[in-house]
């Protein structure tokens, strides 16, 4: 009887341990699912960008004052700077086949050249899957400095040059925010350049300090401690000196 007794006992406890642990599962399970939310629906998984996209997390607006957000004049409600989220497996050139090296990985913080993409909501906050092509830049430092700004492909970082407030012989001249941009600067950092269909890098053929005046509108401007600066493709430069 007293074996008997043990027997249902012992049962009962490993019963009510299995049940346990079931329940204990099934509410990881649950937690695991909630953590990871694309728009309305819920993920098993964390996302995986595919190909040539990159998931990048955007920056608040609140956040632009700290620098080097680039920020629509339309709206300041699409900045184009991020946290890298998730990397694809890279570009492959149609002509060639040949495999596109990808410049940027998880937790990079990027600049984006314009804000197109597909905007998500993700985990709770706004993302958008962007063409690895489309980031100009990123930071090696924590923060925005001149010093961190790492050019990618043939971006090229300027500082535009300051107009003349009056000419040599003392005749002021009138300046105005709407007179057509300046496009002329020195460049302070440069990338290593553009990639051609095999693969191998095609040198953008400008170096820092050149002084170089590049197409109208072509720049994408950005804050960086507190100064503006131009970041322009040196395909769209038409001359250095």
């Amino acid at each position: 009887m007293l074996a008997f007794m043990a027997t249902v006992c012992m049962s009962y406890q490993i019963g009510s341990r299995v049940s346990i642990a079931s329940t204990l599962a099934s509410r990881t399970r649950v937690t695991t699912m909630e953590e990871y939310r694309l728009n309305n629906y819920v993920l098993e998984t964390p996302i995986k960008a595919m190909n040539d996209m990159v998931l990048v997390r955007l920056s608040k607006v609140d956040e632009k004052t700290s620098g080097g957000l680039f920020v629509p004049t339309a709206s300041t409600e699409k900045p184009r700077e991020g946290i890298v989220v998730s990397v694809g497996s890279g570009a492959i050139d149609r002509i060639t086949g040949q495999a596109i090296p990808t410049l940027v990985e998880e937790g990079d913080y990027v600049l984006m050249d314009q804000y197109q993409g597909e905007t998500v909501e993700y985990n709770g906050q706004r993302h958008t899957f962007i063409s690895e092509n489309s980031i100009i830049a990123k930071y090696s430092t924590p923060s925005p400095t001149v010093a961190g700004f790492i050019p990618l492909r043939d971006s090229v970082l300027v500082q535009k040059a300051k107009s003349e407030a009056q000419t040599t012989s003392g005749i002021a001249i009138a300046t105005s925010e709407d007179d057509e941009e300046d496009n002329t600067g020195t460049v302070l950092a440069v990338g290593p350049g553009k990639f051609a269909s095999n693969g191998e890098v095609i040198p953008p053929g400008i170096s820092v300090s050149d002084k170089v005046i590049f197409k109208k509108f072509s720049a994408a401007e950005t804050l960086i401690e507190g100064e503006k600066y131009e970041v322009v493709s040196a395909s769209d430069c038409l001359a250095k000196w």
